[in-house]
């Protein structure tokens, strides 16, 4: 069996169960998948990937490195440090959405040209 290559895999939201795609090869036989010392919902399995439905974390996991450990029918295990190769899982703090409350004026001239105010919350400056 071909092993999958080193990884680092990312969710966008500790918070709440996400779905993520581990991609590798040689993936067979997948009995189970734990991500840290958690199980993940095995959603679908492929030669080149999986699809895991990653459990909730907690905030004090966040930027932690946790293996993501792919057991097959043989038992055998990857992804532990020891045995590469391995595939991290990284929570990432959820960011908020931008929510827009007002934008003045509703209205204003065909040519353009007029300021717009927009006011809400979570904005974010992008450079």
């Amino acid at each position: 069996m071909e092993k999958p290559q080193n990884a680092n895999v990312y969710t966008s939201d500790y918070s709440t169960e996400t779905e993520i795609t581990v991609i590798g090869e040689g993936f067979k036989d997948i009995q189970r998948v734990v991500v840290g010392s958690k199980e993940a919902e095995v959603i679908s399995v492929s030669s080149d990937y999986i699809k895991i439905k990653v459990p909730a974390g907690k905030e004090e996991e966040i930027g932690v490195s946790m293996p993501i450990t792919v057991v097959t029918k043989e038992g055998t295990g990857y992804s532990n440090k020891m045995n590469p190769p391995t595939y991290f899982m990284i929570y990432k703090k959820q960011v908020q959405k931008p929510v827009i409350t007002s934008i003045t004026p509703v209205k204003g001239p065909q040519t353009g040209g007029t300021k717009v105010t927009i006011m809400g919350t979570n904005f974010k400056r992008y450079r």
